[in-house]
């Protein structure tokens, strides 16, 4: 009996964490998800793209670099998230097509670029120079 009550409190407890969003069970799904990837850019394209991805850079400590992006999105939304080993640097969402640019002085030499796609279609292309 015990353990009948133990268990449910621990079901209780996940879907009271989930519908709060803390935990998040969420899989990420392609369609014709093309990566094309070199040492300083990645460019993707895709029918459907709902989850994430990460991809990492080397930089140069204490130099500056720029990162250039360009979104296309024809239906969803697409963030792009710019990360540090000591935190987020960048942060936008695209709900459609933009170019931009985001300059910064590298504060370590491990950088990820994370791409977040809720039920989009589209593509992107980021360069770090």
């Amino acid at each position: 009996m015990e353990d009948l009550i133990m268990l449910g409190v621990f079901i209780i407890i996940i879907a009271v964490l989930y519908k709060k969003g803390i935990i998040r069970l969420k899989t990420t799904t392609y369609g014709k998800y093309i990566m094309k990837r070199s040492e300083d850019h990645v460019e993707v394209t895709y029918k459907k793209f709902d989850g994430f991805e990460y991809y990492y850079f080397d930089l140069s400590k204490g130099y500056p670099f720029t990162m250039n992006y360009s979104v296309m999105v024809e239906r969803g939304t697409l963030t792009i998230e710019l990360r540090s080993m000591k935190g987020e640097c960048f942060s936008q969402s695209f709900t459609s097509s933009e170019e931009g640019e985001f300059s910064f002085e590298a504060e370590s030499n491990k950088y990820s670029v994370k791409l977040v796609g809720e039920d989009t279609k589209g593509g992107c292309k980021i360069i770090i120079k």
